[in-house]
């Protein structure tokens, strides 16, 4: 089974955030750095999860293919629509 472009990248981020996810878990586990005090990152997730949600939004509005796509996408469906039927014999 060949793999393309898109789902090589799925696979290698999903190995990535396994990999992540083992060595934090481990880190937190054995506490391989210092636990910090209940509030001290008040909020610090939900202002991090905004500034991500943003820039993902910038990019996908922002990316030229996916516009020029979208563009190439309509003119072909109004040509469809104003295509004169073929005849018939």
């Amino acid at each position: 089974m060949k793999l393309g472009t898109g789902a090589r990248t799925v696979l290698v981020s999903c190995l990535a955030l396994a990999v992540f996810s083992a060595v934090y878990s481990a880190a937190a586990w054995y506490d391989w750095w210092p636990r910090l005090p209940p509030g001290a990152l008040h909020d610090t997730d939900l202002w991090a999860g905004f500034a991500g949600g943003a820039a993902l939004l910038l990019v996908l509005l922002l990316d030229p293919h996916r516009r020029n796509e979208a563009k190439t996408r309509a003119l072909d469906i109004d040509d469809a629509r104003c295509a004169p039927p073929t005849p018939t014999s």
